[in-house]
């Protein structure tokens, strides 16, 4: 299981990465290729994965990995943008969304119920997704604590995406390792 950590703050990104992280989710400020240039550079050093939030002309500006986007419908015009070498990822909170996603071409999926999430509610988003042989490796987002792992990693979930730097305590490695 991967923890995949969401933020716009450089500072953020220096300590999780610090912290054993090894993919940061950037969320850019408009205009900031600078800030988005130096986060791609720190994960680079680290040897750490780097997809931009919802930009992929920003994402083929500073050369990350690849982008991750918050709407299913826009994968196939990205991908037809980028080509086949970068990341494209996509937030679903439904099956739905998640064969538009595929369709167009996605690599993941992050599955964010919002403002209804609970860690059981993911479970059986995961749990649905699987059942139907959906070939995309799946994280989930949304109100998840490290302590919630156990219960969404019985569905088969791949990772996290979190802002919460509680994800980087100590112990976190070697919980991760007993669900993997």
């Amino acid at each position: 299981m991967n923890i995949q950590f969401l933020t716009s703050d450089i500072e953020a990104v220096r300590r999780v990465l610090a912290a054993g992280c090894k993919w940061v989710r950037f969320v850019p400020t408009e205009g900031d290729e600078a800030t988005a240039t130096e986060a791609v550079r720190l994960c680079r050093v680290q040897d750490a994965v780097i997809v931009i939030e919802d930009d992929a002309a920003l994402c083929e500006a500073v050369k990350a990995d690849g982008v991750h986007l918050n709407d299913a419908t826009l994968v196939g015009a990205v991908r037809r943008t980028l080509g086949e070498e970068p990341l494209i990822g996509v937030t679903v909170s439904g099956f739905d969304e998640a064969k538009t996603a595929r369709a167009g071409g996605a690599d993941y999926l992050d599955a964010g119920l919002f403002e209804h999430t609970t860690p059981d509610a993911l479970r059986e988003l995961v749990r649905a997704l699987y059942e139907a042989d959906y070939p995309l490796p799946v994280s989930v987002s949304g109100a998840v604590t490290p302590d919630d792992l156990p219960t969404i990693s019985t569905a088969g979930v791949r990772g996290v995406a979190t802002a919460d730097e509680a994800f980087f305590r100590k112990d976190i490695w070697a919980l991760l390792d007993t669900l993997s």
